[in-house]
């Protein structure tokens, strides 16, 4: 069965009249007659009644009508809609991101680009702990997370992409001792308090070759599900915290920022989805911070 005996078949059983579906389809009555008289032989099965006066369609004929016309009205609505959302005239994305983060240049650059290429995408916004973004990708409350870079993610679940970078500075509050100095002291960092929401594993990651080429051996990872915990802590002088301008902006008047070597402070954010998603909005985001 193709596409122009359906075509035919559907006709004819709508006007149960072989002349005017050739009209219809812009066609002669005789090649209606044999795509008709073909596709009954392939189905081995009589779909219309014929005689001088009048065409009607077989209980085969009934059956087969009712599904192909359903199936029809619904190819065509998909058809619409994959149509629709690659104009941008419809659609939904649901967009994760760490609780702690900014993400200024999201907010101010790239989805407002997005949006205005694609008016009638709305976008729908949950801040989340870094650690369980990639199970609400997996539930689909997520369509798409940004967060800071993954070393080691599952390839086999997940996509993932970087889109843009952003430097880490060391944060320490005005009582600290740090905060009297110009510069680092390594003596003052042995032993410190980090403060902060990822992992003992992804901190240790973020800091260890800056603190060995500081010549720091010790150091003690504070972590706590609760950004402003963390924040606290810092601007009271209980210990220190890494951070980056676009994860959240500090101001000087109560914080000791402190810029890091190049070769150490550069970190990357990446935008990650679960491999599974078919969220037909998706991929024109993800174009999107691809040109970006």
């Amino acid at each position: 069965m193709n596409d122009r005996q359906i075509e035919c078949f559907l006709s004819v059983a709508q006007t149960l009249n072989f002349t005017d579906a050739a009209r219809e389809l812009y066609t002669t009555q005789p090649t209606i007659s044999r795509l008709i008289h073909s596709l009954e032989e392939e189905l081995n099965v009589p779909l219309f009644y014929r005689t001088n006066k009048a065409v009607r369609l077989t209980t085969s004929g009934v059956i087969l009508y009712e599904h192909l016309r359903e199936w029809r009205e619904s190819w065509d609505e998909v058809l619409v809609r994959a149509q629709n959302i690659n104009r941008g005239m419809d659609g939904h994305l649901c967009l994760g991101f760490a609780s702690e983060a900014d993400l200024d240049i999201l907010w101010d650059q790239i989805i407002p680009a997005f949006q205005e290429k694609y008016p009638n995408i709305a976008f729908q916004y949950e801040s989340t702990r870094p650690t369980d973004i990639c199970q609400k990708l997996e539930n689909r409350m997520f369509d798409l997370a940004i967060e800071l870079r993954r070393e080691q993610i599952d390839t086999v679940k997940f996509c993932s992409d970087v889109i843009f970078s952003s430097e880490m500075t060391l944060v320490c509050g005005k009582s600290h001792p740090l905060a009297q100095k110009d510069e680092l002291d390594p003596a003052l960092l042995e032993n410190t308090v980090i403060w902060t929401v990822f992992s003992e594993k992804k901190q240790n990651e973020l800091v260890r070759d800056l603190f060995r080429h500081l010549g720091v051996k010790n150091w003690n990872i504070k972590y706590t599900e609760d950004f402003k915990t963390s924040l606290v802590n810092v601007r009271m002088g209980n210990g220190i915290m890494f951070i980056d301008p676009v994860t959240k902006k500090l101001d000087s008047e109560h914080f000791h920022i402190f810029e890091l070597p190049k070769e150490y402070a550069k970190i990357h954010f990446s935008v990650v989805w679960f491999r599974d998603n078919t969220n037909p909005a998706l991929p024109l985001f993800l174009e999107h911070l691809t040109m970006e």
